[in-house]
């Protein structure tokens, strides 16, 4: 099965597994796409953007999982937040898929309070789940963090997309931008497991 969404390029951003991408996307081409959606928006800076923006997308390629069929950038041009986001799709056929709806497929680490589950649907993806949590480990600084996971089971897959634990605000300023990418997101038939944009 393939992978489609649909997202605002002013809001989201593909990150690359590895470079050149199948479309010759070069590493240094990816970074300059970044740096001049912040730049459109905020000016140079100072230059400051180019300086930020290439540490940037080192630290969010190393948050691209073994699992992710898409690994998508949350960076806002009008915001100075970023978050990453986790696409994942497994193969379900003749499992209980209820169990992982139930529980959200949250990380398995401790929980600072229990995780908030709440069922949800899409047009594509049909019933599943919402869960968002707070870590017990905060950040090196002290500041709690958290994340979102969402996950249903259709056509005999499990489709779980995740966010990277991030600062509590940075959370529930992507929450709804999140959800409306979820909505978006849809299996088509294919011949190997992938993923494509759609308009």
């Amino acid at each position: 099965m393939i992978v489609e969404y649909g997202f605002p390029s002013d809001v989201w951003e593909i990150i690359p597994k590895s470079f050149p991408t199948l479309d010759g996307l070069t590493e240094a081409a990816w970074i300059e796409r970044l740096v001049s959606a912040y730049v459109v928006t905020v000016g140079e800076a100072g230059g400051q953007t180019r300086e930020l923006v290439p540490a940037l997308a080192r630290g969010v390629r190393q948050q691209v999982l073994p699992d992710d069929v898409a690994t998508v950038l949350f960076r806002p041009t009008s915001l100075p937040v970023t978050a990453v986001v986790h696409v994942q799709l497994f193969d379900a056929q003749g499992a209980d898929t209820s169990a992982y709806i139930a529980t959200g497929m949250i990380p398995d680490e401790p929980m600072a309070i229990p995780p908030v589950i709440t069922p949800m649907a899409t047009e594509h993806l049909g019933e599943g789940s919402k869960a968002a949590f707070i870590g017990v480990e905060p950040f090196p600084d002290g500041t709690a963090k958290g994340g979102i996971s969402y996950v249903f089971a259709t056509s005999g897959h499990l489709v779980n997309i995740q966010t990277s634990q991030a600062r509590l605000d940075v959370i529930g300023i992507l929450e709804a931008y999140l959800d409306e990418f979820v909505q978006t997101v849809r299996l088509v038939p294919g011949e190997i497991d992938g993923v494509e944009q759609i308009a």
